[in-house]
């Protein structure tokens, strides 16, 4: 639940309908994502007055990719508030790419189970691989967040938006 506060970040249901509609006139695909509110105003504001999406609202979750240090940070930040959670995501496989090769192209699958109290799970399959195995000590799940004041200053200096994976996009 904490994680599907923060991203990604789809606002689009706080825009007036007129809004919408002169987007998509203007062949915009009328949604809106913006993580900025939900990263600096806090966890109590999230929770009771911004939308996120919800597992039993049977809206399928809308995928996005983000760096690596900001998913470490925001790991982080879900570790501080001692909540179970799991999380599934692909690494791509570079930096460098267009639609089509964020949306499928992968170098590795990554399924990774915190259960509020310190116990982790963390599995890896690499494309072709046949089976899932622990993951390595460098897996961004399982790396700490930087530590000392240029960890601070990381932490409340940078923010990076989720950039959202929508079908028919390219």
């Amino acid at each position: 639940a904490y994680l599907n506060a923060l991203w990604p970040a789809n606002c689009t249901g706080e825009l007036r309908p007129r809004i919408t509609s002169l987007l998509r006139d203007g062949r915009h695909i009328a949604l809106q994502f913006n993580p900025t509110a939900r990263r600096t105003l806090g966890p109590f504001l999230r929770e009771h007055f911004m939308h996120r999406w919800r597992p039993e609202s049977g809206a399928p979750f809308e995928a996005f990719t983000i760096p690596a240090f900001e998913l470490r940070r925001t790991l982080e930040e879900v570790r501080q508030s001692r909540e179970a959670f799991v999380i599934e995501y692909e690494r791509l496989p570079g930096v460098v790419g267009d639609e089509a090769w964020r949306t499928a192209a992968w170098r590795s699958r990554v399924a990774y189970t915190e259960d509020g109290r310190g116990g982790r799970t963390c599995r890896a399959k690499a494309a072709g691989a046949h089976f899932w195995a622990e993951c390595a000590d460098d897996e961004i799940v399982v790396r700490p967040f930087p530590p000392g004041l240029g960890g601070l200053y990381l932490w409340k200096t940078a923010l990076w938006f989720a950039y959202p994976i929508i079908e028919g996009i390219e």
